[in-house]
């Protein structure tokens, strides 16, 4: 509460009247501090309780995000995982049909063209590009 003597002071000073301190006005005052500071506390209390629940939904949505991410994150890597197992077995047998082990030849010269350096690297650069967004994903969303 303010002090009574401030408010006597600072009257004096603005209106040119002496107040003393038993004057029915501070009742009015002092009634007037008390209800606010009533209304103070109910509205930090309120206050609180929103940014609790904010705070909560906040952390909610956050999990919620998290296990979509890493949902999504799973489904790729296993799509890949699936693409890799379908086609591994193709291109091994495509090595073993068309490339002379013993005498490390191409058997079918047609086939070396098809298959140059750079295609293999832009198959490479693609499931290595999959591998490290999954891991991207996983350490910065889910951790």
């Amino acid at each position: 509460m303010m002090e009574t003597q401030v408010l006597i002071q600072e009257i004096q000073k603005k209106h040119q009247i002496t107040l003393k301190p038993d004057d029915p006005v501070f009742v009015a005052v002092t009634l007037n501090e008390l209800l606010l500071s009533q209304y103070l506390e109910k509205f930090q209390a309120l206050l609180e309780e929103q940014n609790k629940l904010v705070v909560s939904q906040g952390i909610e949505r956050l999990n919620q995000a998290s296990a979509m991410g890493s949902e999504m994150v799973n489904r790729s890597l296993e799509a890949l995982s699936q693409t890799l197992a379908e086609n591994a077995p193709k291109v091994t047998n495509k090595f073993t049909t068309e490339i002379d082990v013993e005498n490390l030849q191409y058997k079918d010269k047609a086939w070396h063209k098809m298959t140059s350096s750079s295609d293999w690297g832009v198959y490479t650069i693609t499931a290595c590009s999959f591998f490290v967004l999954g891991i991207m994903f996983k350490t910065f969303f889910l951790n």
